[in-house]
């Protein structure tokens, strides 16, 4: 389980580092087996360990047993992970924005520097080649675009 736990965590890393530091919870399951729950303690205080936190918890999916308190404790830390948010993006309101703008008078074109809400930067560009059309750049966006497969009809919507 702990070289599962590493390699699921690298697997996240690779694919989003944002999504890497996000908080976890770890579930141990299958404890109604006699092989998992003879080494359960054990195991819980390596995935503590190597979690680097104490949101771990031992169930058996298959019986139920603790998945009332894994749906209650989640419920829990959720709630506090939201009052948290609303909090830092009261704090980012609350704060004035720095904006950029570069006017270039010789070309006519125009950059707009923004930080949104959530602390997502994202620049608004125009080009005399394209009148009366923007362009929007942002990584976290571009990577989105990058990502999505146009082929599939619901794509576009």
């Amino acid at each position: 389980p702990i070289g599962d736990f590493n390699a699921i965590n690298t697997e996240i890393k690779l694919f989003n580092p944002l999504l890497a530091k996000k908080p976890q919870v770890i579930v141990l399951n299958k404890i109604d087996l006699p092989h998992v729950k003879e080494k359960e303690k054990e195991l819980i205080k390596q995935l503590k360990k190597a979690a680097n936190h104490s949101r771990v918890l031992a169930i058996s999916a298959s019986t139920g047993q603790n998945c009332r308190e894994l749906m209650f404790r989640c419920s829990q830390f959720v709630s506090a992970l939201l009052i948290e948010s609303e909090k830092e993006d009261m704090e980012l309101m609350q704060n004035k924005e720095k904006v950029m703008v570069h006017l270039d008078e010789e070309n006519e074109e125009q950059q707009l520097s923004l930080t949104g809400a959530r602390g997502i930067k994202f620049d608004i560009e125009t080009d005399i080649k394209f009148p009366n059309s923007y362009r929007i750049r942002c990584p976290r966006i571009e990577r989105l675009v990058g990502m999505t497969n146009w082929e599939y009809e619901e794509a576009e919507n």
